[in-house]
């Protein structure tokens, strides 16, 4: 079935507003949260102590070889700038589908290329930015937003191999039938 790439795109939009509008209840509450957008031209500074950026790290109907190399880059030039970051990783365009990201062969194909063009695929790699020994998740904790859900995601897509994806579907049940 191929994706109707206005509507993804209607989607993605509606998805970005989402995310702005919680960025900026964050803030409100002392929380400094930045959205990542590949698009964007400004970086806020800093060193990223004390805040949480949410990353995407792909979006529906752009989920090609090139695009995964892209947002690499642009992942790599964010970690370097922002070394003491909360991260959050996201895909952005699914959130009114009822499957599960690790459902979509297209989401989990790219999300492993694009770890692998980040180095992602690594655990150690992945751990210091988004498991439970990086600066981000003590930064999340004490926001009171705990959870491993990037580094979940992550080996849901396959990215650690089928052991680490199967213990990260273990508990969770297609929404489509198999």
């Amino acid at each position: 079935m191929s994706e109707d790439k206005k509507a993804a795109e209607a989607q993605v939009d509606r998805e970005r507003e989402q995310l702005r509008q919680i960025s900026e209840a964050e803030r409100a509450k002392g929380c400094r949260m930045e959205i990542f957008d590949p698009r964007a031209t400004e970086w806020p500074a800093g060193d990223g102590t004390d805040m949480v950026v949410n990353f995407s790290i792909g979006y529906r109907g752009a989920l090609t070889k090139q695009e995964a190399k892209r947002i690499a880059g642009i992942w790599r030039k964010s970690t370097e700038r922002y070394p003491n970051a909360a991260f959050t990783l996201s895909m952005m365009g699914y959130d009114n589908d009822p499957r599960e990201l690790y459902e979509f062969p297209e989401v989990t194909r790219y999300v492993r290329r694009w770890a692998r063009y980040t180095g992602m695929d690594n655990l150690a790699v992945a751990d210091r930015w988004i498991g439970p020994s990086s600066v981000g998740f003590k930064v999340l904790v004490k926001l009171g937003m705990p959870g491993l859900n990037g580094f979940s995601f992550l080996a849901g897509c396959g990215v650690f191999g089928k052991d680490f994806q199967q213990a990260a579907r273990r508990h969770l049940k297609p929404t489509i039938k198999q």
